[in-house]
């Protein structure tokens, strides 16, 4: 059952690591599935779960019947194989669109076993330990993010880059796209609805999800003289402006998204949107 997450961790809380009570495994004696179609066997049951357990829009996922679900225990079945993969050896592993997909079903995974963050501590302790290990590697949610996905910048919180000099992972670092945060979910009311990225659909299916988050969330009013904004696009504006935060090369980037929310001058005034946190497991 989801439950609320009322205390936490100080490591890593691997989520695809068998339990101290399992009798021991050997890993031959684990259903292989070849390397090379990981990634779209696991497209295939995060597209069952979604289908089943998710409303049309994206915006509303039923986490309980989930994680009591067959279609999540197939799942998990899945994400046991991981540790035994090679990562280097997996052309998915340089795609955006795994680690997108990856991203977003480790998150609803930690929702259903670990329980749901309900404050801010939590929440940021959250993302720093719900991890999954893919061979000799573990990736918390916040490596997958800022490690991998946006470069290895640092955390909006954070000056250091999220992989430190030296780190193996390195070699895994994509350069930056910006519209993965309208792809990223977090579970919350106010993030972006949920979507499966392949590699074939990405181009199309990152501008989409860029185009539909910024008709929802860029209001503009005064006679387009004042936008009110994501707080997304706060956190994270840097990510759209070249790396340098800046409001007037945000605001283009924006406007290149939606041109028929702006008039031929960009607004003078900016506010934000307050964040809903509430999750989107409740109606």
């Amino acid at each position: 059952a989801i439950h609320s997450l009322v205390h936490f961790f100080s490591s890593p809380v691997k989520l695809n690591q068998l339990p101290r009570d399992t009798p021991y495994v050997d890993s031959k004696d684990i259903p292989k599935i070849p390397d090379g179609e990981i990634s779209s066997t696991l497209n295939k049951l995060i597209l069952r779960l979604y289908g089943k357990f998710m409303n049309e829009d994206g915006t509303y996922i039923d986490y309980k019947s989930m994680g009591q679900s067959k279609e999540f225990a197939a799942y998990e079945n899945l994400v046991y194989q991981l540790p035994y993969v090679r990562l280097e050896d997996m052309m998915e592993a340089k795609s955006i669109a795994f680690w997108i997909n990856l991203y977003n079903v480790v998150l609803i995974h930690a929702f259903v076993k670990l329980g749901v963050p309900t404050n801010a501590l939590t929440r940021e302790k959250f993302y720093e330990e719900a991890a999954i290990v893919i061979g000799a590697h573990t990736f918390t949610l916040n490596e997958i993010e800022h490690g991998v996905l946006r470069d290895n910048s640092p955390h909006p919180s954070s000056s250091s880059p999220t992989f430190p000099a030296g780190d193996v992972r390195l070699q895994f670092v994509l350069p930056l796209d910006p519209r993965i945060h309208f792809a990223l979910v977090c579970g919350a009311k106010s993030c972006p609805p949920i979507r499966v990225f392949t590699a074939d659909n990405l181009e199309a299916g990152l501008q989409a999800a860029a185009v539909n988050f910024c008709n929802a969330n860029v209001v503009i009013s005064e006679g387009g003289n004042k936008v009110e904004l994501s707080m997304i696009f706060q956190w994270y504006g840097s990510d759209f402006t070249g790396g340098i935060f800046n409001e007037v090369a945000l605001l283009q980037c924006i406007s290149a998204f939606v041109p028929e929310k702006f008039g031929d001058t960009l607004p003078s005034k900016m506010t934000w949107t307050p964040y809903d946190w509430t999750l989107n497991g409740k109606k």
